[in-house]
């Protein structure tokens, strides 16, 4: 035994190895802590989103897709947000596990645990209107970008008669222009439509189209209701 400690001591001398300070276990024990507390966060704000697009969503337009509900729920799951959210609670999971003391649980309370924290987090962001003051910052993204993160496909059907966007301007008592979603320019005949909270002036007023196509970039409108993802613009 003598021998070993004495072999282990020339060793140590030998290599100049020095004990590893204090503070690179505090400092290690912070970033994993802080890594899992951002997973749990990021995932708790994909929740959010999940609840925001699902509750905003105009399900009464199914018979006009294809394929009725089931293929109007297809188009509405935010596959973006569901596949960051899994990933975060994941990587939760995972710096949950190298936190001390982590791996004394069962896989099960460790996952459930994160689960449990996202949807709180997530609950709390849609209370405070997280999603909603999102969806206004992903407007200045490139439109692809917007379309990846708010699953805006249901809207972007003129060949359906379904139509998103923004009035850029009323031409006449029976006519408006608007900017889609993927910011193409069309024409709207609004002159035998129903307009749902349309107020004095339309012009900047985010909507949501029901009618049918006339022909390219031109839209016969039945019903123009307010995108309820921008409901506080009304």
């Amino acid at each position: 035994m003598k021998d070993i400690s004495k072999d282990l001591i020339k060793k140590i001398k030998a290599e100049h190895i020095k004990p590893t300070p204090k503070w690179h276990f505090l400092l290690r024990k912070s970033i994993i802590f802080t890594l899992f507390a951002l997973s749990v966060i990021v995932g708790g704000f994909s929740i959010s989103v999940i609840i925001f697009l699902t509750k905003n969503q105009y399900w009464d337009v199914s018979p006009r897709i294809g394929g009725g509900f089931f293929h109007l729920l297809l188009l509405s799951i935010p596959y973006f947000w569901i596949i960051l959210t899994f990933l975060f609670i994941f990587l939760a999971y995972h710096y949950f596990k190298n936190t001390s003391g982590g791996h004394k649980f069962e896989l099960w309370h460790v996952i459930t645990l994160c689960i449990s924290l996202s949807f709180l987090i997530g609950s709390l962001a849609y209370i405070a209107g997280g999603p909603r003051r999102f969806n206004h910052f992903s407007q200045q993204a490139p439109p692809f970008m917007h379309q990846l993160m708010m699953e805006d496909n249901v809207w972007s059907r003129p060949d359906d008669g379904l139509l998103a966007g923004v009035v850029i301007e009323q031409t006449s008592d029976d006519l408006i222009t608007i900017k889609d979603l993927k910011n193409n320019i069309w024409t709207v005949d609004i002159s035998s439509s129903i307009w749902m909270g349309k107020g004095n002036n339309p012009v900047g007023k985010r909507v949501q189209i029901i009618g049918r196509k006339v022909s390219d970039q031109k839209i016969e409108a039945f019903e123009i209701r307010p995108d309820r993802k921008f409901e506080f613009d009304f």
